[in-house]
């Protein structure tokens, strides 16, 4: 019976008084958002001195994994994921860039930049290479303001001249090889 008496009186005094419920709301709120702004700072530091350790680490905490695209805290993973396919793609580190670019997808296959990364990943695969070309030079016509996909399309146009750069150079040093070694005898 006190029980109740009590609930019903912070009941009432709550009713009475929304400000007080609004207070503890906004404090529950903050310390919420707290704990997942503490975490990423760490993680950006890390990230930003090209290290992947920490920030694998803490996306694959549960916290962190069941951080979705319209929960407050995504746009915290969001960049720690950026940063971590960005630190990959520097390292060349492919496998690990489709891994995560795919993650980061699953979360919201409409980012744009987490598809300039994908499709840049993807034109790092034996397989995929095709796929992930045609959709860098789609991507950088759809999105003209994108600067990933830019830049993703400008670099593997300027990898692919090099490799026919080289081809050919390859084909002439062939010819002339050839042409020198007609009429030699041993």
């Amino acid at each position: 019976a006190i029980v109740a008496i009590l609930f019903v009186g912070v009941v009432l005094i709550l009713y009475a008084q929304p400000s007080i419920v609004n207070k503890v709301g906004e404090s529950a709120i903050s310390v919420y958002r707290q704990s997942y702004v503490s975490d990423a700072k760490s993680v950006f530091t890390e990230l930003a001195q090209n290290r992947t350790a920490d920030a694998v680490r803490l996306l694959q905490t549960k916290k962190w994994k069941n951080v979705l695209l319209d929960d407050k805290p995504y746009y915290l993973k969001r960049e720690i994921l950026r940063g971590l396919c960005s630190v990959f793609r520097k390292e060349k580190e492919n496998k690990k860039l489709l891994y995560w670019v795919s993650e980061w997808r699953d979360i919201d296959h409409r980012d744009v930049d987490a598809m300039a990364y994908w499709y840049e990943a993807l034109s790092h695969t034996i397989d995929r290479r095709q796929e992930g070309l045609k959709g860098l030079s789609e991507g950088r016509k759809q999105f003209p303001t994108n600067i990933q996909f830019q830049k993703f399309y400008f670099q593997s146009i300027s990898k692919s001249a090099e490799i026919i750069s080289d081809v050919n150079f390859i084909k002439e040093q062939n010819l002339i090889i050839q042409n020198s070694l007609k009429g030699w005898e041993l």
